[in-house]
C-alpha cells in the first residue's frame, strides 16, 4: 500500500477512530479528510496518540472568510474550523486545506488567503464543484439519520 485515505462523514465521530488511524498509518502514509471541528475533549487525547509524521489532517475550508463557509456548512462552522486548523498545528500535525468553490473569483480569494497564512502548494486542495439541477422537493434529515460511514481507500504502489 502507498497512500491510504480515511473520509466518511466526519471519521473524528466514530468512537474507535484513533485505532482505525494507528492500523492505518502502521500500513501506509494516511491522510484523514475533516471538518475539523470536533479536536477537543476526548478527541484531543485521540489525536495525541497518532503518529505525526504518518498522519496528514486534510480540513475543509471552504473560503477565506465565514460567510460562505457558513452558508454551505452552517452558522459558526468557519470559526470552529479554524480554531481546529490551529489546534491540530499546535499539536504537531501536518495540515492541509480544502476548499469546493464555485468560481475562479473564490478560488483566487482562496489561494490568497492561503497565502496570507503561510500555507504550503502541496497543503492546498481548490476544487470547483460542479453546479447544475435543481431540487423541488426533498425529505428532511436529522443528525441521528446522518450516520459517520467511513471510507478508507489504498493505493497500491506502481510496479513500472
Amino acid at each position: 500500500v502507498k497512500e491510504i485515505f480515511v473520509t466518511g462523514g466526519e471519521p473524528f465521530l466514530l468512537e474507535n477512530i484513533g485505532e482505525i488511524l494507528i492500523a492505518c498509518a502502521d500500513a501506509a502514509p494516511t491522510t484523514v479528510l475533516t471538518n475539523g471541528m470536533l479536536f477537543t475533549g476526548r478527541r484531543v487525547d485521540t489525536l495525541n496518540t497518532l503518529p505525526r509524521d504518518r498522519i496528514v489532517l486534510q480540513i475543509s475550508l471552504d473560503s477565506a472568510t465565514p460567510d460562505l463557509h457558513d452558508r454551505h456548512r452552517g452558522r459558526g462552522t468557519w470559526v470552529r474550523t479554524r480554531q481546529g486548523i490551529q489546534h491540530a498545528r499546535e499539536l504537531g500535525f501536518r495540515v492541509r486545506l480544502a476548499a469546493t468553490v464555485s468560481s475562479d473569483d473564490e478560488a483566487e480569494e482562496f489561494r490568497q488567503f492561503l497565502d496570507e497564512e503561510r500555507i504550503a502548494e502541496d497543503d492546498r486542495v481548490i476544487r470547483r464543484i460542479a453546479l447544475r439541477g435543481v431540487a423541488s422537493e426533498g425529505i428532511g434529515v436529522t443528525r441521528t439519520d446522518l450516520v459517520p460511514e467511513v471510507t478508507i481507500t489504498a493505493t497500491a504502489p506502481s510496479f513500472a
